[in-house]
């Protein structure tokens, strides 16, 4: 079954917490359907460009071959306080000069 998803200056981040997580199991696994897009919009956030990119640098993001993705630092994403884009915070390359 072929679809179109709309067109957005922002790119849609899946979080894999409570239903989400076997939802986005299934995406991971190849499955592509009208049906499963439609059952993962609840466990989607949109992100504009440069926030995407920032995450994606920091090592935040699972990136699928359809250009899906998956939130794979869960310390970045809060039930009550949504999906931080502060992705500095505890994220870089620390050298022990022993």
């Amino acid at each position: 079954m072929a679809f179109h998803l709309i067109d957005s200056p922002a790119r849609t981040v899946y979080i894999p917490e409570g239903d989400g997580g076997e939802l986005v199991k299934r995406l991971r696994t190849g499955e592509r359907s009208r049906a499963l897009f439609r059952r993962l919009g609840r466990y989607g956030v949109s992100v504009y460009e440069n926030h995407f990119r920032a995450l994606e640098q920091a090592g935040g993001l699972e990136l699928l071959e359809d250009g899906s993705a998956i939130l794979i630092n869960s310390s970045l994403y809060g039930e009550y306080t949504g999906l931080s884009l502060e992705t500095d915070l505890e994220t870089g390359l620390f050298t022990s000069y022993d």
